[in-house]
């Protein structure tokens, strides 16, 4: 989560509606990942790689500006 904040707030510029929409989506995501996985330990990784497709397309979109 701190990788989904820093990519979308700390780039230039303000972060925009798609920066708040990827935070939450990777926040609600992780949340359901560790309530999820206490049942499912699948279900716990595949949260981990959905939170990192949301940086990954973060960092595709807004890198140019992290600085």
């Amino acid at each position: 989560m701190a990788a989904s904040a820093v990519l979308a707030l700390r780039s230039a510029g303000p972060p925009g509606r798609w920066g708040v929409a990827a935070l939450a989506v990777a926040g609600l995501v992780a949340v359901a990942g560790t309530v999820l996985g206490r049942r499912r330990e699948r279900a716990a990784f595949a949260a981990a790689v959905a939170v990192a497709v949301v940086d990954v397309a973060l960092l595709l979109v807004r890198g140019t500006g992290i600085a």
